[in-house]
């Protein structure tokens, strides 16, 4: 379980009239921390002391009816 969300940064791969590449990152506070750790998880430190930072990357889509969709999501490992 996760206490606190906060988005840290996002950055734009690419963009088509169609299409949207970004990747992001955001931190976390869960209750219990050991159990969130992987490989794309880092431990916080300074104002993020207790929290996990992760990183994702994400594809949106537009469909033939102008939905945008999300095609992909991902892990980023550093």
């Amino acid at each position: 379980m996760v206490t606190k969300y906060e988005m840290l940064d996002f950055t734009l791969q690419t963009a088509s009239d169609d299409s949207v590449t970004a990747v992001f990152s955001f931190a976390v506070k869960p209750v219990y921390e050991i159990y969130y750790i992987g490989l794309n998880t880092a431990r916080g430190t300074g104002q993020y002391e207790g929290w996990l930072i992760l990183r994702r990357s994400f594809t949106l889509e537009q469909d033939e009816e102008g939905y945008w969709r999300c095609v992909t999501l991902e892990d980023v490992y550093d």
